[in-house]
């Protein structure tokens, strides 16, 4: 069981300090699962306990406004209104030297046991705290590998962010922003769908990369086979969402395959080895070009760096480069142009450069 943080409170009972102390270990953005995991098993272990609970909360006053676990900032507002409301929570919170952010977790496990109660199930807090989302992200030059709760695998590019969702009947995880490669565990009665911009990607059990770029996407299969399909109007074939919303389908995306999705509509095209090699070679640390533009070439770099590069000569923005570097290495792919393409960089900033014929 996870240790519990100490709070000094030598006039309370021993149940009442183990609550106050989930309250405290609860707090904050860095929860894991081990440590929700624990306060379930503390939770359904005694009735004792999760009486506790209730009667901190009753100190609290009319919480049945947090009746929404899914949206947290809406239960954080509503927290603010009570405290304003009630001076003699301010007399008991310095009492027990709780912090102020523990309260809004105070609020989410006083949820969590009323559910409890009223269903003596022991996966009831379980299945609560399942409901929000979680979120997964790299920094700017950083890429990272997770394993997901029903086993798919997930790798995140330099600055992307995912969210998380899983239900019963789907599996659902939102592109918020960059690149993330998929490699989903079969499950026939849990689709994947993976929503980005206005389009959203289907799958059961294959190996696929979607990269965002504003509302639009680019979706590369290297394993199985994926279906695009966009919420917008088409006059494709509409299909029904086990979410019952109407979609349109937009076709399917075969292993080998590169498929673009902008403006309610897909275009599909098959990849060649190298081409494949390619576009798959940043989950290595590489960046790799195959006679790319230089204004495609540094779009890219651009991606692993804060570095601001600017093109200042038009007819070098046409020029083919080709090259491997370690993603995030600008001084490697700058002294490659300068050796073979004459090309010079002009510092003309404390973080930007531009690029200028020698």
């Amino acid at each position: 069981m996870t240790k519990l943080p100490y709070i000094d409170n030598k006039s309370s009972s021993p149940i009442e300090s183990e609550a106050l102390a989930w309250i405290a270990q609860l707090d904050g953005d860095n929860v894991s699962e081990k440590d929700l995991t624990a306060f379930r098993e503390w939770v359904n272990r005694s009735p004792a306990h999760a009486k506790e609970i209730r009667e901190l909360n009753s100190l609290w006053g009319e919480l049945n406004v947090l009746t929404d676990m899914v949206e947290p900032i809406a239960e954080a507002d509503a927290v603010s209104r009570q405290l304003r409301r009630r001076e003699h929570f301010r007399t008991w919170r310095r009492r027990w030297a709780l912090p102020v952010g523990a309260l809004a977790s105070l609020a989410l496990i006083s949820i969590a046991v009323s559910n409890y109660q009223k269903d003596s199930r022991p996966d009831i807090v379980q299945t609560a705290q399942v409901k929000l989302p979680k979120i997964y992200q790299t920094r700017i030059g950083e890429h990272q590998k997770y394993i997901l709760a029903d086993g798919s695998k997930v790798t995140l590019n330099t600055g992307s962010r995912l969210e998380v969702d899983f239900r019963d009947d789907q599996r659902r995880v939102r592109l918020l922003k960059g690149e993330v490669l998929f490699d989903v565990a079969h499950d026939a009665s849990r689709p994947f769908l993976v929503f980005a911009g206005d389009g959203i990607v289907r799958a059961v059990g294959t190996a696929f990369v979607v990269y965002l770029q504003g509302n639009e996407f680019d979706v590369i299969v290297s394993e199985g086979a994926v279906e695009l399909s966009s919420v917008l109007p088409t006059p494709a074939t509409e299909v029904r969402e086990p979410n019952s919303k109407k979609l349109a389908s937009l076709g399917i995306v075969k292993a080998g395959h590169k498929a673009k999705y902008e403006n309610a509509a897909a275009s599909i095209a098959t990849l060649s080895d190298v081409e494949m090699t390619t576009k798959m070679s940043w989950q290595n640390g590489l960046i790799t070009f195959n006679g790319e533009t230089l204004e495609e070439v540094i779009q890219e770099v651009k991606r692993y760096t804060e570095l601001k590069i600017e093109i200042r000569d038009i007819e070098l923005k046409t020029l083919q480069v080709g090259g491997v570097f370690k993603s995030g290495d600008t001084e490697s792919v700058f002294a490659n142009l300068k050796a073979n393409f004459n090309i010079d960089t002009l510092t003309t900033g404390p973080s930007s450069v531009a690029l200028v014929r020698r």
